[in-house]
Order: C-alpha cells, then sequence, then structure tokens
C-alpha cells in the first residue's frame, strides 16, 4: 500500500508562522500599580503566559521600591512607566497597544485625617483617568478593576445566612455619619467602583470588577503586605494588627 503524505507548502507554513507571530504580537497587557502585591504576582502570571506587559509606577527611578520588578524583567518583555494616578496625562504611552488593563492602583492612607482628600476624591479621580486612556486608545478589549470586599458588605443589617450579590453595596451613608476607624476606605472603594461603572457604560467600555476580601500567600515585594501580616497575626497573635 502506497500512503502519500502531502507537506504544507512553504507559503502556508510561513502564513501560518506569521499569524503566530502576530497572535503573540498582539498579546499584551497593562497592569496599573505595579509595586502592589496583587499587581506584582499578576505581572509575573502574564510574562510567564507570553503576555507583554506594561505596568505603572509612582516613582521608577526608587530602585528598592521597583527591585521585583526589575527582576521580572528576565521572564519577558517588562515595560515600567512612572504615572500619578491623579494626572491623567500618565496613562495613554502605558495603555497604548494593549488588550488588557488591569487598574489595580487606588489611594490608601488608614491614618489620613482627611480621608476625603487623601484617599476618597483621588481614588475617584484615579480610576476615571485611567479609564479616559482606555477610551482614547481604542486597542483595549477588557478593562479589570480590583475593587474590595469592604465596597459590599459594610452595613448595619443583622442575622446570620446573609448572601450579597452584585446588587449589594457597602453602606457610606452610615460610614459618613458614624466615621468608623479607616472609614475612608470603604467609601473611596465603592464610589470608585460606581464611577468606573458609570463612565465604562456611557463610553462603551467591557468592564469587570473584582471583589477580594482578605488576600494572604507569598509575595514578590520587598515590604510584607499588610494582608499578608493580618493573615498572619492568626499565627502569631499579633495585636498590633487591624482589620481595615
Amino acid at each position: 500500500m502506497q500512503v502519500q503524505v502531502q507537506l504544507p507548502s512553504s507559503f502556508e507554513v510561513r502564513k501560518t508562522h506569521m499569524a503566530s507571530i502576530k497572535q503573540m504580537e498582539n498579546k499584551k497587557a497593562c497592569v496599573i500599580g505595579g509595586t502592589g502585591f496583587v499587581a506584582s504576582l499578576l505581572i509575573k502570571h502574564l510574562l510567564e503566559k507570553g503576555y507583554a506587559v506594561n505596568t505603572t509606577v509612582r516613582d521608577p527611578d526608587n530602585v528598592q521600591k521597583i527591585s521585583h520588578l526589575v527582576a521580572l524583567q528576565s521572564l519577558g518583555e517588562l515595560n515600567i512607566f512612572g504615572a500619578e494616578l491623579t494626572a491623567e496625562e500618565y496613562f495613554d504611552a502605558p495603555i497604548a497597544g494593549c488588550k488588557l488593563v488591569f487598574q489595580l492602583a487606588t489611594p490608601v492612607n488608614f491614618a489620613s485625617k482627611d480621608p476625603e482628600t487623601d484617599m476618597i476624591k483621588p481614588a475617584i479621580k484615579g480610576v476615571l483617568n485611567v479609564l479616559k486612556a482606555c477610551a482614547r486608545a481604542k486597542e483595549v478589549e477588557r478593562v479589570i478593576l480590583t475593587s474590595s470586599a469592604a465596597a459590599v458588605t459594610i452595613n448595619q443589617l443583622n442575622g446570620t445566612g446573609l448572601v450579597m450579590d452584585e446588587s449589594n453595596w457597602t453602606d457610606i451613608e452610615y460610614l459618613n455619619t458614624a466615621k468608623p476607624p479607616t472609614w475612608g476606605y470603604p467609601v473611596s472603594k465603592v464610589l470608585a467602583e460606581k464611577a468606573a461603572w458609570e463612565f465604562a457604560k456611557e463610553n462603551h467600555i467591557n468592564l469587570i470588577t473584582v471583589i477580594p476580601s482578605l488576600i494572604a500567600g507569598y509575595s514578590l515585594t520587598p515590604d510584607i503586605p499588610s494582608s499578608v501580616n493580618l493573615a498572619m497575626a492568626l499565627i502569631t497573635g499579633s495585636e498590633n494588627c487591624h482589620i481595615h
């Protein structure tokens, strides 16, 4: 029996190869706030999956602060941009050409005596600055915003077995009135996420929000993240950690 094997022509091989290259070129993501606990691990995973990554940091000249990001450049193409969250003009360059944009940066100052100025207004302005750049870029196919369980679960409801879903929001009227410790952070997360949803709807942006609670695990950052310290307090018995 004679078996004939038909090999692809050189044109077909070249065409397939070029398509593969084109696909790889299109695998580009932007991570806003790259020095953070979750963001740096996200960058690592994206690089390992073959993505080229742009990330923003507040101070790219702070060698110690970005040392873990510099180390990740050995895994693939990682470009580090300086950006201030409240300045809109910083985000066009890092977002240009990216299919995915992950917005993880948010101002955090639990000791602030003026949360409205230090956290709430900058959080809203920051997320809108990123989304405006996404709307201008045109190539962005999806934006993933890291919100928080603090945007959902703080209220005066009583009882057990309460289930929260997409319709639930933290009661910011209660927080603004009672002003419990660190009240500014959950208010900033609620108002920033609501502003993001409104802008995304008006500008036809494919937006997803992620609502994490306490995040623990190994970290790439030079400093131990506060959430890891809090989780470890269950083991160490430390009383210096507080739930925010």
